[in-house]
């Protein structure tokens, strides 16, 4: 982590603002520091089956954004920490999470660009336990270089995009089921570790107003540094539309269809379709929904399918003051980690008033539920966050 952090914020910090001068008028240096303090109270912060144990505690999440921008080359990072600490029978559960992403994208040529990434962050690891809790978080780094070129077909009534991409990824330590001679076992000390090349190819066809239809082409090859039995070449076709068309209503469909072949495992084909509506209206009140299904095999070949559903509210009072209303669920059959049927999901209910230009106050109460035969089922947990963010 320190390694990332100095690399990229004394490249914006020293070398930008130097550049920035340079170029005058035709570059922009922008920084912008903001902080958020959240008061958290979890009634199951273990998530147990049945009644568990509750906590208190608070989380503290300075942050910097900054970037530079000029005639052909543009920087930017974003550097924070995430501090978390509970109060009583949770205050195992303390911990910082770090947040360091930094990019870079040079125009070399017309029609050509150059693009470097890296991103220290904290994702989470296993299906069923919610994504932005503490105990299913690990600290992962993923870096990429990327090379585009994009050029417009029959006087801008196409776009074709073609690039190359090398990424590596890597993760901290977490508990999850790893192969070994003849099945597979529950194994704490996991760390993901893989080189990975990507090549794809892109066309966008405008249809009348707003609305746009597009499909891509890409082939990757991944190889894991310590599990030769997951490294796999993935071929895949995507296609999708996208529409603004009418007045306050966007759409977005798309599908995929390709094949996953496995160094030991042969080759299994997968597929996906995903749908989103969205609803503004002038009163200030928006409605969204969205679904999508997969198809695809896990790392010791057995199929795993995985559909989701979302639909969400949002009331707009002025432009100080909004409120709404969140409900997501997936369920996911299959695979050698579920064993079977596991269903989950939240309902988020959150108000947010902006009190000053740089203060904003929120509360948020969501619960979460997760039943079926993956071994995080069978609990569910209330939290009520009240959140202060100040952008300085």
């Amino acid at each position: 982590m320190g390694y990332a952090f100095c690399r990229w914020v004394v490249l914006l910090l020293v070398v930008c603002p130097g550049l920035a001068a340079a170029e005058g008028e035709r570059a922009d240096f922008w920084w912008s520091p903001s902080l958020r303090v959240s008061t958290v109270i979890d009634d199951n912060v273990f998530f147990e089956d049945g009644e568990g144990e509750g906590s208190a505690g608070f989380w503290l999440a300075p942050r910097v954004e900054a970037g530079y921008r000029g005639a052909a080359l543009e920087v930017g990072a974003d550097v924070g920490v995430d501090v978390r600490r509970y109060l009583d029978g949770g205050s195992q559960l303390s911990d910082e999470f770090y947040r360091v992403l930094g990019w870079a994208e040079l125009g070399i040529a017309p029609g050509w660009s150059l693009r470097v990434a890296d991103a220290y962050v904290p994702q989470p690891a296993v299906l069923g336990f919610p994504d932005d809790d503490g105990q299913n978080l690990v600290q992962t780094n993923r870096a990429d270089a990327e090379l585009r070129w994009w050029r417009e077909l029959a006087g801008g009534q196409a776009t074709l995009t073609a690039g190359i991409v090398g990424t590596h990824f890597l993760t901290g330590k977490y508990t999850e089921w790893a192969p070994v001679s003849g099945g597979f076992v529950l194994d704490p000390s996991v760390e993901a570790d893989y080189f990975q090349g990507l090549g794809f190819a892109q066309i966008e066809v405008p249809l009348g107003e707003r609305t746009a239809i597009w499909g891509r082409w890409q082939a990757s090859y991944r190889d894991f540094d310590a599990l030769p039995a997951a490294d796999h070449a993935n071929f895949s076709m995507f296609a999708g539309v996208r529409s603004g068309r009418w007045r306050g209503v966007e759409i977005e469909l798309s599908g995929a269809a390709g094949a996953i072949a496995f160094e030991r495992l042969g080759t299994e084909l997968r597929a996906l379709a995903r749908a989103r509506v969205l609803r503004r209206f002038e009163s200030g009140f928006s409605v969204w929904a969205s679904g999508g299904f997969s198809h695809s095999p896990d790392l010791s070949g057995d199929e795993l399918e995985e559909a989701v559903a979302e639909i969400g509210l949002e009331q707009l009072f002025g432009s100080a003051t909004a409120v709404s209303l969140r409900i997501d669920w997936t369920r996911v059959d299959g695979g050698f980690q579920v064993g079977g049927v596991n269903v989950f999901g939240a309902a988020e209910l959150q108000l947010r008033r902006q009190l000053t230009r740089r203060l904003q106050v929120g509360l948020r109460y969501r619960h979460w539920r997760n039943v079926g035969a993956f071994t995080a089922d069978d609990f569910s947990q209330n939290r009520i966050n009240i959140e202060f963010g100040l952008r300085l």
